[in-house]
């Protein structure tokens, strides 16, 4: 079902950026996306601030959908096996992971979360929660629990909910200001 360049990516990628700095950055940094700890930080952080509040929310609501969709449905539908139980070569930086890998549960969470502050913020923080799910997509091949098209398709689905979510979320707010506008007549 999936293609054999696949593993082959994804044993260069570990080839070409070990480094021993990389190792303990990113088996800290991939831990940062285990249940969505640093995600829903960031969303607490948004709601904290009137100026961001309906970003906040709208991030959470869209973690929340892409984690159940993600874990709930797609990896128990697709049910990959992970890269490091079917490749010895593949180094494993972490403790093994029971899910199946596709698609990249961090991955999608991380662009679910990130898409939605994309969407709707200006400036740097748009571009810094970006990064940020670059660099948690990038850290599951890095650790070894993830091929490429994993991490890919987990990107996909998350962005394809922050967008949805944000489309949603437009139309509830622009229907909540319409409300507060005709009561205030």
């Amino acid at each position: 079902m999936f293609p054999a360049w696949d593993g082959e990516l994804l044993l260069i990628v570990q080839k070409v950026t070990q480094n021993p700095f990389f190792d303990k950055f990113f088996a800290f940094y991939t831990s940062l996306g285990n249940s969505g700890m640093l995600w829903i930080a960031i969303g607490v952080l948004l709601l904290c601030f009137k100026k961001t509040r309906s970003t906040g929310l709208m991030m959470l609501i869209s973690l929340l959908v892409t984690h159940l969709f993600n874990t709930l449905f797609l990896k128990h539908i697709i049910n990959r096996p992970r890269p490091y139980t079917v490749m010895p070569e593949v180094r494993l930086l972490i403790a093994p992971d029971p899910e199946s890998s596709f698609p990249s549960g961090h991955a999608a969470t991380a662009f679910g979360s990130a898409m939605v502050i994309f969407l709707r913020e200006k400036g740097w923080l748009r571009w810094t929660v970006l990064v940020l799910a670059i660099l948690m997509a990038f850290s599951r091949l890095y650790v070894g629990v993830h091929y490429p098209l994993d991490v890919l398709a987990g990107a996909a689905v998350g962005t394809l909910v922050a967008a949805l979510t944000v489309w949603v979320g437009g139309k509830v707010e622009t229907s909540l200001q319409a409300r507060r506008a005709a009561n205030r007549k």
